[in-house]
């Protein structure tokens, strides 16, 4: 890659710039990509697995020219549970979707989860994406990252990605958590 006028360039054979967004939560690190004007995209995806925020997150994804998937990004496609964070105050209310995940174990297991649609990302990416594309990934899906990582390191896929910005979350559980030192 090299870069002319700001602008990422792919060279010889490649393809595109391609900005991928897996757990978009409210569409502004897309917004922000978009306006920042460094990088020109060519294609942009974004995926939302909480239904309170698929209308939100779907204004910016058109906003901006990008393929909107109301859905989680997972190892297999189907309906999967949607662990839903709510926190109690007056009466009940989702907390803006932070800490909601498809994984359920640990902490992140929640006895108020919905079924949400799942795509494999492996399929995500061998049917929107290509090997000689600039893959941008941002992935921050609350404990879910470790199985679809997983999932895109065992097909090949992970090689794809040109940049990754991944937020990990930890594993914790009732066996391991007393044994932290926090």
């Amino acid at each position: 890659a090299f870069i002319a006028n700001g602008a990422i360039g792919l060279g010889e054979g490649s393809s595109r710039n391609v900005a991928v967004e897996f757990g978009s939560w409210d569409g502004r690190w897309i917004q922000g990509l978009f306006q920042s004007h460094e990088v020109h995209y060519d294609a942009c995806f974004v995926f939302e697995a909480e239904p309170s925020f698929w209308e939100r997150v779907r204004r910016v994804a058109e906003t901006y020219g990008c393929q909107f998937f109301p859905k989680a990004v997972w190892e297999r496609s189907g309906n999967v549970p949607f662990h839903r964070q709510l926190r109690r105050g007056n009466g009940s209310h989702w907390l803006q979707g932070q800490g909601s995940s498809v994984f359920g174990n640990g902490v992140f297991g929640k006895p108020n989860a919905a079924t949400v649609p799942a795509l494999d990302v492996a399929d995500f990416f061998k049917t929107y994406l290509q090997a000689s594309d600039n893959i941008h990934v941002r992935m921050d899906i609350e404990g879910s990252e470790y199985p679809v990582m997983r999932r895109l390191i065992t097909t090949g896929l992970a090689c794809w990605i040109n940049t990754l910005e991944l937020e990990v979350h930890a594993m914790y559980n009732s066996v391991n958590f007393n044994k932290l030192h926090l």
